[in-house]
């Protein structure tokens, strides 16, 4: 998890930073509990956080506005509704949470589907966590990276 965090906050310091970019989507796939057994903080939560941390550190910068939004998913209902009550009360300037309870080779399609219908201005992070990767069929990603690749 620390590599995504450190990958997620370069990549939103970035595009909050960047004149192009007038949208950011992140896609976290497989959510989880949103919370370890250790009780360290899962990929919902990082992302949160992250969020929160590009939002202060800029706060004095007008890009620091750009809208981002996470979608969080995952095929499991407890573990969803377990992240969205840990979610539920973040206040962030232009940040929107959405949540889906759908198998991820679904949530692909789906994302896929979105990702193409956007605008050139927008930049996009999905994040498929290697928890339960194996189940997801290869040309899922395959259409997911026709539908990135510039």
């Amino acid at each position: 998890m620390d590599l995504y965090k450190g990958y997620l906050e370069h990549y939103l310091r970035i595009l909050c930073n960047a004149d192009f970019c007038k949208k950011i989507n992140l896609f976290d796939i497989y959510c989880g509990l949103g919370i370890y057994d250790d009780g360290k903080a899962g990929s919902p939560l990082l992302a949160i956080d992250c969020i929160r941390n590009i939002r202060k550190e800029m706060s004095c910068n007008e890009k620091s506005a750009t809208p981002i939004s996470l979608l969080v998913n995952d095929n499991d209902t407890l573990k969803l509704e377990n992240v969205k009550d840990l979610t539920k009360c973040q206040e962030i300037d232009n940040f929107a949470i959405e949540y889906s309870n759908k198998n991820a080779n679904e949530m692909l399609d789906i994302v896929a589907d979105r990702i193409s219908k956007y605008p050139k201005d927008q930049r996009n992070l999905v994040f498929i966590d290697p928890y339960g990767y194996s189940d997801i069929n290869k040309e899922k990603i395959i259409n997911l990276l026709r539908n990135i690749v510039v």
